[in-house]
């Protein structure tokens, strides 16, 4: 599945409801974080909590109405592309969640877990066309019960082995593991599975999920989140404040005529301006159409608050208020320095360093709170199903 197809997918599922982003093809980032595999990141931890947020209890899983499964097999198609586009994206998210998952694991879910997204649609399908959950016993649901079991739940659980037990623990793995979680659950629930057996799943499920969120080690959700709240509270303290500075600048002409006369320098005083917008200093135009997608997602995570509005991406732009219209005041050699373009540009440039700074962290956070979200939904719905059975 394609980047391109993925965001297709979301804008068409996501954007008429409270997870909707606005999104657009995918152009490539002069960032180190680019801006659209962040927000890739954020739709789908935003669509796979959204799956764990509006899901219902145990009781109703066990008889879900047709349109529930139609929205819900919309919801897992969106994160299954997803999925997919994130692994296949997985060195451009190396900055972000600075521990990826190795090829073993993406080559298992390209040649297992896919394949098992599928079955579970087809059945689920089967179970929406024959009206299941209005049946008694007849031989035909006998039937698709033992397939439930033989091809979905018998192959899910050695999935989800693989990935809680073998020390898988990277946050990029949370949706996967989290609509894994959902499926294998339903699926036991429908099965008829015994309280046993769906309390070792939920356990296994829940405990991979509080690894990832509160540790031990640093690259949990928690401690990385923390480590990137500290380095741009100090981006922020960095920001300059506007600043008055005198400079010079070599007038090639002598005002005093004399064909040989020394060089003399004009004096000029500067003002410098600091401004805020967002993601355009230092940028390449073909960036331009990505940077527009980026703060609807910024001022949507900060109103549902996911995301602090001090830590958001931000850029800085320096700007300098003077000449022309300045009046001239000569000066002969040795002059004071700096030169006028050096003290400007050096300004700018440390504005540009800066901003990037900001930018990244902020976008590293951004992808970072969105999985914390994801994880969290995913674990207080295994929580309440735990509690429920």
């Amino acid at each position: 599945m394609k980047r391109r197809r993925f965001l297709k997918l979301v804008g068409r599922s996501l954007t008429s409801g409270a997870a909707g982003l606005a999104l657009s093809s995918f152009a490539p980032s002069a960032y180190a974080l680019g801006p659209m595999a962040v927000l890739a990141i954020v739709n789908l931890a935003t669509a796979v909590a959204g799956l764990f947020a509006n899901a219902p209890g145990t009781a109703s899983l066990q008889n879900l109405q047709v349109e529930m499964l139609k929205q819900i097999s919309v919801k897992l198609d969106v994160i299954q592309a997803g999925i997919v586009d994130i692994l296949n994206s997985l060195q451009e998210l190396k900055e972000i969640v600075l521990r990826i998952p190795d090829e073993t694991v993406v080559t298992f879910y390209k040649d297992t877990m896919a394949g098992l997204f599928g079955v579970y649609s087809d059945l689920i399908r089967e179970y929406q066309l024959d009206g299941f959950a209005h049946q008694i016993q007849t031989q035909k649901r006998v039937d698709w019960l033992d397939r439930l079991r033989r091809l979905l739940l018998e192959r899910m659980q050695l999935v989800r082995h693989v990935l809680t037990e073998i020390h898988y623990e990277s946050p990029v793995l949370v949706p996967l593991l989290c609509s894994a979680s959902f499926i294998e659950i339903h699926a036991m629930i429908l099965a008829g599975y015994s309280h046993t057996q769906k309390l070792v799943a939920i356990d296994g499920y829940k405990d991979w999920l509080t690894k990832i969120l509160q540790g031990p080690g640093e690259d949990n959700l928690s401690a990385m989140i923390a480590a990137a709240r500290r380095a741009q509270k100090e981006n922020v303290s960095s920001i300059p404040t506007p600043e008055q500075f005198v400079c010079y600048r070599v007038n090639p002409t002598p005002p005093f005529g004399g064909g040989q006369a020394p060089q003399a320098a004009i004096k000029f005083t500067y003002k410098s301006q600091i401004s805020e917008t967002f993601l355009f200093s230092g940028r390449n135009l073909a960036d331009y159409h990505v940077d527009l997608e980026v703060p609807p997602a910024i001022d949507k995570m900060i109103a549902e608050g996911l995301l602090p509005d001090e830590e958001k991406p931000r850029t800085i732009y320096i700007d300098f208020d003077g000449p022309p219209g300045q009046p001239m005041q000569f000066y002969l050699p040795n002059v004071p320095q700096p030169d006028c373009d050096q003290a400007r540009n050096e300004r700018h440039q440390a504005g540009v360093a800066l901003s990037r700074k900001l930018e990244d962290r902020g976008l590293q956070l951004m992808s970072l709170y969105a999985l914390r979200h994801a994880a969290t939904e995913g674990l207080r719905f295994l929580t309440r199903v735990e509690k429920e059975l």
